[in-house]
C-alpha cells in the first residue's frame, strides 16, 4: 500500500509516498506525494501473488539500458553521504 497524508493532498513540494511492504520505505525527496495529490489520487493498493506480465518487454529493457548511465551518474554520492547527498548547501 502507498499513500499520501495532508502534504500530497495539498500538493506540498515536500510531500512524501510512505509504501508499506515487507519493510516501511518512502518515496521522500522529490514531491511525488503532490504528484498523486494532484491527481486526486490518495493510495495504491495491491495484493496478491501471481506474476504481473510486461507488456513490451523489448522496449522497457531498452528505456532501461539508455537510462541507466544517467542514473548512476546522478546517484554516485548516496554511497559517500546517502540520499542527502543530491542535497545543495547554499551560504545566505
Amino acid at each position: 500500500m502507498a499513500t499520501i497524508g495532508p502534504a500530497g493532498e495539498r500538493m506540498a513540494k515536500i510531500a512524501s509516498i510512505p509504501h508499506i511492504g515487507h519493510i516501511v520505505r518512502a518515496a521522500a525527496r522529490t514531491g511525488l506525494g503532490a504528484v498523486m495529490g494532484s491527481k486526486n489520487l490518495k493510495a495504491i493498493v495491491t495484493f496478491g501473488n501471481g506474476d504481473i506480465p510486461i507488456a513490451k518487454p523489448e522496449e522497457l529493457k531498452a528505456h532501461i539500458k539508455n537510462l541507466t548511465p544517467h542514473i548512476q551518474g546522478v546517484t554516485e554520492s548516496f554511497g559517500k553521504f546517502g540520499t542527502s547527498g543530491v542535497s545543495t548547501i547554499t551560504k545566505r
